[in-house]
């Protein structure tokens, strides 16, 4: 594993994703998460101050609400006891048999561009990707006995960013999840515009404890029903 100014990361392979392509940088102790798709219009923001965010950045010129461009704001959690390290954010990511069909390459990959690219799970399971936090000076090995070889972030006063995964099979909540994304979502709107030839990836914020997630599903025409408004 190595330090990087900047880690780009995606779930699946070249020609095959699952996700989008993400990008987490930081500038001093401030880290910073985004998809290579929208990260101009969103973030997700983890300040050093303890307030961390989901927000339309200043340069979209967007406010979910007047003088507010917060979509969700949260409090850097205190290490559970007995730890040293503390979770920013996860990036949930399932694999459907309903749309394993669809190939997807998303533009930012294949130009040159380092990606770590993250094993998909097998078929009605996800991987949840999670950004950890050990306290400065520590890595991760020292923080959670893991050995990695990711690459990671170093902050400005010695605090490192690592991006883990892990996998675990699909339950109730997330076929729930999954299906509320799709239902609630103009993609059916969007394949029968383009005659059946679109896809891509729907995401969604769930809040899960302390730490919200963002939930991402792949989705493009089907065989079968995949759409159902609720």
């Amino acid at each position: 594993m190595s330090c990087k100014k900047v880690i780009r990361l995606a779930v699946g392979e070249v020609g095959n994703q699952l996700s989008p392509t993400y990008r987490i940088w930081n500038n001093r102790n401030d880290v910073y998460l985004g998809d290579r798709t929208t990260a101009h219009f969103f973030k997700v923001s983890l300040h050093e101050s303890g307030v961390w965010t989901v927000a339309a950045t200043s340069d979209s010129g967007l406010e979910l609400q007047p003088g507010n461009r917060r979509l969700k704001r949260w409090y850097r959690p205190q290490p559970e006891p007995g730890q040293t390290w503390v979770s920013g954010t996860n990036i949930a990511v399932p694999r459907i048999p309903e749309v394993d069909h669809i190939k997807i390459t998303d533009s930012h990959t294949g130009k040159g561009k380092d990606v770590d690219w993250i094993p998909a799970p097998e078929i009605g399971t996800k991987a949840v990707i999670s950004l950890i936090l050990p306290a400065p000076g520590q890595s991760l090995a020292d923080a959670m006995g893991i050995e990695t070889d990711c690459n990671y972030l170093e902050l400005d006063n010695a605090q490192r960013v690592y991006p883990i995964c892990q996998y675990s099979l699909l339950d109730r909540v997330d076929h729930g999840n999954i299906a509320g994304i799709l239902a609630d979502s103009q993609a059916p709107e969007w394949i029968s515009a383009n005659n059946n030839d679109v896809f891509g990836f729907l995401s969604s914020w769930m809040r899960g404890g302390l730490v919200p997630c963002i939930y991402v599903v792949k989705w493009g025409a089907t065989p079968n029903p995949l759409f159902v408004r609720r």
